[in-house]
Formats: C-alpha cells, sequence, structure tokens
C-alpha cells in the first residue's frame, strides 16, 4: 500500500489548487498557469549486424508526455506553485514502466508576512546543506523556516530540515532505497559573516543498492564564511569542518569514523583587475557521505590566480596537489600545474581574432615508486572573420605522456572549420564545412583519425531545419580494427503560436575490418501544444499579446566578474554589449546572424574551456549561454567530476536550484547515452527575468558539452536537442 502513496498525494493536488464548481473558472484566474502536452512517435531499425545495434528492438513506439506549471501570487509576500511532469508510454527506450508514469512533481508554498516565515515544499526537493555534506535531488519534504531569535541580536536565521528517498521515478517507490533526513540551522550577518551548523543521515535497507545488509551514516559539519577588506583587497574566506560515523556505503565496514576539512580564501584587488584564490581540502578514506562531492582518502592544495586586460584578455594560472590514500604507506601524489590565455587577440594584419591557449603539466608518482607518469598537454583555438560572410575557425591540441615501464605517447589533433551565414530575403541559415585529423605514436592506439563534417541550417518564420554529416575513418596500426562510420543527423521544427511540430532522423553506419556494419535507423515525430494564461485571466482567454518593449538589463561590476542570470532576456543588446564591456569583457565576435561570441572564463574555478554566446534577433537579446568543454567527454567518472565541478560553482552562487531533472547514470557509453537520452541532467534556477538551465544536451553533431542557458523558458526536460548547435 506505501508503494501508491504518490498516487493519493497527485489526486488531491488538482481538487486543492482547482475546485471544481460554478466558481473554478473565478479561482483560476488569479493563477498563472503554463506548460505543454506532447504527443511522440519513435521508429527503430537497424540493417546490419543485430550484435553491434543498439537498438534491443526494432518496431515503433508512441509516448504522450504533459508538462503543467502553475503559481499564485497571494500577496507580495505569499506565493504557492506547483509543478508536475509525467509521461503516458509504452516504449522501452523511454521508461523502464508501461503505463503513466509520474516522473517529477512538485508543490510549494512560501509566506514570507507570518509571525515566522517559511517555505514549504512537497515532491522533487533539492536536498542542500554543503556540498561536503548533502547535495543531491530527493523525492520528498522540504521545509525552511526563518525565526527571530532574540538572544542573538543582529543576527537572520534560517533553519531547514528535509526528507527524502533517492527514487527516479514516483513508480514502484522504495523506502528502503537510500533514504536521507537532515537539517541546517544559518546564522548570517550579510557581508559581516555567515554561519551553519548541519546533520545529515542516509539509510539503505538490507538488500537496497545491491547491499547485503542496513546501511546507516551520519554526517555533521560546521561552515562558515566571512567577506572582508584587508590593505585594498576584497577577500572572501570560507571553512568547514565535518565528522562521518556510521557504515561505509563503499565497502564493507561498518562504524567507521572520518573527518573532513575545507578551507578557502578568495580575493580581487580594489584597482587592479586581478583575482584570486588558495583552497585546501581533506578528507579521510572513511569520509564518504552518501549525496556528497568528496574524494575520499584525498588531501588536496590549488590556487590560481587571474588578470583581465584591458583589451578583455583574460589570463589564468593554476597549481594543484593532491595526495590520494594520505596517511597510508603508498600514497600517490599528482601535481597539475597549468595557464590559460583568453579573449580578443590583435596580431597587427587588421583581423582581431578571438581565441585561447591553454598549457600543462600533469605529474603523478607513488611513494612505492611504482607508479611514475608525466603528461604535457596544449591546446589553441582561434576564430576570425572572414571576407564574403565567411568565419573562420581553427584549432590544435596536442598531448605526450611517459609512464614508467610503458612505451611514450604523442598524440595530436588539428582541425579547420569554415561558417557561412546565409540570407534569401526572409530566409537565413548557414553551412559550417569542417574538417579534423588526428595522429597517435606509440600505445594501443597508434594509428590516425579522420572526420570530415558539414552542418546546416535554414530559417524561415517559424520554420527551422537543421542536419548535419559526419564521416570518422579511423586506421589502427597496432591493436583494434579500422572503422568507418558515416552519420547523419537532422530536424525540422516548426512552430506557430501555440502548436509546435518536430520530425528528426538519426542514420549511422560504422563499418569494421572483418565484420558485418551496423545501421542503426531512429525517426521520431513530436506535436506540442503550449497553454499558459496570465493571473486575471480566464484558463480558455485568448492569449494576451507579447510585450515589445525592451526591459532594462544590468551586469554588476566587480573587476571583471558578471553575473550570468543579470543577462536578462528581452533586453536591449546594446545594453547588455555596453555593460559586458563595463565589466571589462571586450572581443566578442559575431560568428553568425544573431550570434554573438566571447573566448572567456566566465566561472573562475572551472579549469574548461569556456565560452559565452548571445543570441538576439535584430536590437532584441533574446538570450545567453555559456559553452563548457568537458576536459574529456568520452570518459563517465571525467564527465561526472566536471559536472559536479560547475554545479558546485552554480550553487555557490545562486543557492539551492529551484528544479532538478536526472535521469540515467555516468557509466558506460556516455557519448551514446546522451544521445539516446538514456542519461539526462537538468538543473534550473529561477530568476528575475526567466530560468537558468544547467545540463548535458544532445547535439546533432554529437558533441558533448557542458551548458548553462538563461531564457524566457524552456521547452520540457526530456526534448533534449535544446544545446546550441551553431557554436562548434
Amino acid at each position: 500500500m506505501r508503494r501508491h502513496w504518490a498516487w493519493l498525494v497527485l489526486a488531491a493536488v488538482p481538487e486543492a489548487l482547482f475546485p471544481s464548481g460554478a466558481g473554478a473558472q473565478e479561482i483560476l484566474r488569479s493563477w498563472q498557469i503554463g506548460g505543454s502536452l506532447t504527443a511522440a512517435l519513435e521508429g527503430f531499425s537497424d540493417a546490419g549486424d543485430p550484435a553491434q545495434s543498439p537498438f534491443a528492438e526494432r518496431t515503433a513506439f508512441g509516448f504522450t508526455e504533459a508538462d503543467l506549471n502553475l503559481s499564485r501570487q497571494v500577496s507580495p509576500f505569499e506565493r504557492i506553485s506547483g509543478q508536475f511532469f509525467g509521461v503516458l508510454v509504452d516504449n522501452p527506450f523511454r521508461s523502464n514502466f508501461d503505463g503513466f508514469v509520474a516522473e517529477r512533481a512538485k508543490v510549494e508554498w512560501e509566506k514570507g508576512d507570518g509571525a515566522v516565515p517559511f517555505r514549504l515544499e512537497a515532491g522533487d526537493i533539492f536536498a542542500l546543506t554543503t556540498a561536503r555534506t548533502s547535495q543531491r535531488s530527493l523525492k520528498g519534504l522540504h521545509v525552511e523556516i526563518q525565526p527571530r531569535i532574540g538572544f542573538l541580536p543582529g543576527w537572520q536565521h534560517s533553519i531547514i530540515g528535509f526528507w527524502g528517498i533517492n527514487q527516479a521515478t514516483y513508480r514502484q517507490v522504495d523506502f528502503d532505497d537510500d533514504q536521507t533526513v537532515g537539517a541546517s540551522w544559518l546564522m548570517s550577518q550579510g557581508r559581516g559573516g555567515n554561519l551553519a551548523i548541519n546533520l545529515v543521515t542516509n539509510r539503505l535497507g538490507a538488500g537496497a543498492n545491491n547491499v547485503a545488509v542496513e546501511r546507516v551514516q551520519t554526517v555533521g559539519s560546521i561552515a562558515a564564511d566571512r567577506a572582508f577588506d584587508l590593505q585594498g583587497q576584497s577577500l572572501e574566506w570560507k571553512g568547514e569542518v565535518g565528522y562521518l560515523f556510521g557504515d561505509d556505503l563503499a565497502g564493507n565496514q561498518l562504524d567507521d569514523t572520518g573527518a573532513g576539512l575545507f578551507t578557502e580564501v578568495r580575493g580581487r584587488d580594489q584597482s587592479m583587475p586581478l583575482d584570486y584564490s588558495i583552497r585546501f581540502d581533506q578528507f579521510d578514506s572513511d569520509y564518504r557521505p552518501n549525496g556528497a562531492a568528496v574524494s575520499a582518502g584525498r588531501r588536496s592544495l590549488s590556487g590560481n590566480i587571474g588578470w583581465r586586460f584591458g583589451t578583455g584578455l583574460a589570463l589564468r594560472g593554476r597549481a594543484r596537489w593532491d595526495r590520494d590514500g594520505f596517511g597510508r604507506a603508498n600514497h600517490t601524489d599528482t601535481f597539475n600545474s597549468g595557464i590559460n590565455l583568453a579573449g580578443p587577440l590583435d596580431p597587427g594584419f587588421g583581423t582581431v581574432l578571438n581565441g585561447t591557449f591553454d598549457a600543462s603539466v600533469i605529474r603523478t608518482e607513488n611513494q612505492a615508486g611504482t607508479v611514475k607518469t608525466t603528461t604535457h598537454a596544449a591546446s589553441a583555438n582561434l576564430s576570425a572573420p572572414l571576407p564574403n560572410d565567411l568565419f573562420g575557425r581553427l584549432g590544435y591540441q596536442v598531448q605526450a605522456t611517459r609512464a614508467l615501464n610503458a612505451e611514450p605517447t604523442l598524440s595530436g589533433t588539428a582541425t579547420v572549420g569554415v561558417d557561412r551565414s546565409l540570407a534569401f530575403g526572409d530566409v537565413v541559415g548557414s553551412l559550417s564545412p569542417s574538417v579534423s585529423w588526428r595522429r597517435t605514436n606509440g600505445g594501443n592506439a597508434e594509428g590516425d583519425e579522420l572526420i570530415l563534417g558539414l552542418g546546416a541550417s535554414v530559417e524561415r518564420g517559424g520554420l527551422t531545419a537543421r542536419g548535419n554529416y559526419r564521416f570518422a575513418k579511423q586506421i589502427r596500426e597496432t591493436a583494434g580494427a579500422d572503422t568507418v562510420t558515416n552519420s547523419v543527423n537532422g530536424s525540422l521544427n516548426w512552430r506557430q503560436g501555440r502548436h509546435a511540430f518536430s520530425l528528426e532522423a538519426d542514420f549511422n553506419v560504422t563499418a569494421r575490418e572483418a565484420a558485418q556494419a551496423s545501421q542503426p535507423l531512429k525517426l521520431a515525430a513530436r506535436y506540442t501544444f503550449t497553454f499558459d494564461k496570465a493571473p486575471g485571466s480566464g484558463l480558455f482567454d485568448a492569449p494576451q499579446a507579447a510585450q515589445q518593449g525592451f526591459a532594462a538589463v544590468e551586469v554588476p561590476v566587480e573587476s571583471g566578474v558578471f553575473d550570468l542570470a543579470a543577462l536578462a532576456p528581452n533586453s536591449s543588446l546594446q545594453g547588455v554589449l555596453q555593460n559586458l564591456t563595463d565589466a571589462g569583457l571586450r572581443g566578442g565576435q559575431a560568428q553568425a546572424d544573431g550570434l554573438i561570441v566571447y573566448e572567456t572564463p566566465v566561472l573562475a574555478n572551472v579549469a574548461l574551456r569556456q565560452r559565452l554566446a548571445l543570441l538576439h534577433k535584430g536590437a532584441r537579446f533574446r538570450k545567453s549561454a555559456l559553452i563548457i568543454d568537458p576536459s574529456n567527454p568520452a570518459d563517465a567518472t571525467g564527465l561526472q567530476n566536471d559536472f559536479r565541478t560547475v554545479l558546485a560553482e552554480l550553487v555557490a552562487a545562486y543557492g539551492a536550484p529551484s528544479d532538478t531533472f536526472e535521469r540515467g547514470d555516468f557509466a558506460g557509453d556516455v557519448v551514446q547515452a546522451i544521445d539516446d537520452g538514456d542519461l539526462i541532467r537538468i538543473v534550473e534556477w529561477r530568476t528575475a527575468s526567466g530560468t537558468l538551465r544547467l545540463g548535458i544536451p544532445r547535439r546533432l553533431d554529437r558533441q558533448v558539452r557542458i551548458e548553462v542557458h538563461h531564457a524566457r523558458s524552456f521547452r520540457p526536460p526530456t526534448i533534449t536537442l535544446w544545446g546550441l548547435d551553431a557554436v562548434n
């Protein structure tokens, strides 16, 4: 009976929010309601070798998705909102269940003018205390109160408590499977400092998550931070001490104890465009909180420093030392240092280049002397406008690795691409041919790889067509078979008013030496009906006309630091560009009609290539997108760590997210999983002008990118083709 509790809750929500009877329409007038209904049909086939096919079944499946968002502003200090997302499905590629599956549901009530201000959430919650104790999505309850405590004058207080279970959907809910309860008390004096006390308990029942006996662990921590000025420097200090008692969920140890320590200082010069940070972490081998982002058994010291020149060019240096297995006889040390230069470059021949250069050295060795590896890596990416509406791209990456008792390896990859903008009356589009060649010497992967690509797009009014062709040939000179792959991907999208229709095709032919070719084909058709009403109108009233004026936008100017959420959609493009210039960000290049791209490290503590893209239509700014290249897109663990690093930076800046959506795990062939929609990560924050979304979208060119978009709204999270394909 308990497995069906969610249905009782969900059944009661509509009647509570939308009571039946003659006065229902009048009650609905006070609500803001939006959402969509999507009907989809997907077909799968493979004319090649069944053993090589990614499709276990070859047939057609249909499903229907429903997305509902509603809110009511009762007063300036009281708000009620709800969200629901579910699917009616009979498709093993879409869901492990048949019938109706509620994947996401949430009700939130916030009241700030009561005797004790509070916020209550039920359904999908984000259980956040700190990144080192709990930072995960759960299905459960979350409550926050902000009491006034008289014996602590000058302090503001926020006390949260949560309970939840780690479940993907509301079908077959199992309370023995990863249950978490936690609390946190935050005391704040603003810039004068914050102090938080956190306590989280996690329980796995016997038989859950492949554990033989019940596992219980409790982790507590004290965290603090303070901002202050010292000798012309604006500084911020953060620190946390944690202690864990309980069972090791990754091993067979019971009743373990472990400690964790974190401290960091960030600063910037008040008169120069200089910023810097230094950080120390230490986590015992038994400090493994379930749901925290820590590396057990590791001691780390890292620092970075950055300088932004007046031209907009940003120079950053970084250094990091990790000791894994510290306290043990055979620990392993890793030293990682690097330098990055990104932004506009003027070589003096009349054309300003936009690009990035990165160089690093990584050395790993253990105490016993049996492991000693050194890796040198460098990369350069340049882009520039060319005559005749052309835009050129050039990139080169080289990596050399030397390891003890192993053959040295050297690999280099060169990429050349051209973007050509097209315009015929009210029809606009682009062509993007590219060629990439990779050579590897030494090791089991010795050989060559050639990749030819051609991307195209055409847009007219509400009709958009996109296509991508990719030819790849791998020639192995040592181990492995030669492989030739031809891929054709395309999409056709039409939108008019509340209606949207899309067609997608994905066809691949992979031929391996001495093996039958695989020829998987996927076709998908979707129709989406979008509905929305503003407060004060009826549910079936005609939609209101969109506001035509430009909203104002202000970007905080703090020595090159700016806020993604402050780039307000539907604002003046000129205002956005001017404020970015005032913040020290210069050198944006118009890569195509309606697209301006900056090479710049927006997230200073993320040592990955970052590009900020501004999308506009004429003089109107539409949305912004931050494109982050992972360190190794094909490495599941590395991609997960890169995503967690970006998430931690955004959580530090914007707090706990408003919504999350997760499907699948970072394991196996993550590139294929993202392309098939089996791996989805969506994290969203509500902002004053829209929604900030973090995720790993699917792209037609099958490139894996971590992207952060800020837009008015987004389509449902299961429509994963939302990445910015125009940025290659």
